[in-house]
């Protein structure tokens, strides 16, 4: 399609960026640089989110905008004010934190880890909620929440994708494929369908699979005619309005599939 907007400046997204609620901002910048706020309108830098010491992998919107969690190797969470751009909050968070999520409310954060733990924090008081430790036996490389926001999808080092109940905090369902599917980085993001029915993840074998939510079986491997050849895919997003799957590789190639 034409091109929206230009976002001029040495600037190449950390591996976490989230869609933001509206369209009017989207964060970006190198990830050994402070990140950026940009004004998608204007083409411009709205704030420099200064106060990181290390790579941010990591970031998600609230729904009302006003904030952004960041998540970063120096092993904090920020919690900035989108409307000045000051941190609000730092949250000490043990270990690299790889993704995160919110629960709808703004309450939650969710954090997956280089420790293979996924961590629940109270976005207000900077408190840990809850631990989970044994959901994974690798690095926690994404979690999503589920469009009805009851479910988190964890994606894993080890092969395996899991389906937590956060009301219970246990996970319900298993995804895994012997022979398509192989996590292929640290920082692989899995993505849910829109309706929440499927569940799609890149591998390191060029593929991207996709699982039957509720009955964990593979419902369709995205191969053929595939432009990313055998580039392993490291991110899978659904386009929230259509069937339509967006997928980038390590060597920075995005493909659109129907």
């Amino acid at each position: 399609g034409p091109l929206k907007s230009f976002l001029p400046g040495p600037v190449q997204p950390f591996p976490g960026v989230p869609s933001p609620p509206t369209d009017e901002s989207a964060p970006g910048g190198p990830n050994d640089t402070p990140p950026r706020l940009w004004s998608i309108d204007q083409g411009r830098i709205r704030h420099t989110l200064t106060g990181h010491t290390n790579q941010i992998h990591g970031a998600v919107f609230s729904d009302d905008t006003q904030r952004v969690i960041t998540g970063s190797h120096d092993r904090t969470l920020k919690v900035w004010d989108l409307s000045r751009g000051y941190c609000v909050r730092t949250i000490l968070c043990y270990s690299s934190p790889n993704d995160l999520c919110m629960t709808p409310d703004g309450a939650t954060i969710i954090s997956g880890h280089m420790d293979a733990k996924i961590r629940f924090w109270d976005s207000r008081e900077g408190r840990m909620g809850a631990e989970l430790s044994s959901i994974h036996t690798s690095k926690i490389t994404s979690v999503s929440l589920s469009p009805d926001g009851h479910y988190v999808l964890s994606n894993s080092r080890d092969n395996f994708l899991k389906l937590i109940d956060i009301r219970t905090n246990e996970a319900v369902k298993t995804y895994s494929d012997i022979n398509d599917y192989q996590n292929p980085s640290n920082w692989a993001k899995a993505c849910f369908s829109p309706d929440g029915r499927y569940i799609a993840a890149g591998s390191s074998k060029g593929c991207i699979v996709v699982w039957d939510t509720q009955t964990t079986k593979v419902n369709t491997t995205l191969m053929g005619s595939n432009p990313h050849a055998s580039n392993p895919i490291t991110s899978v997003q659904w386009h929230p309005h259509s069937s339509e799957v967006v997928s980038c590789d390590n060597r920075g190639y995005i493909a659109l599939w129907e």
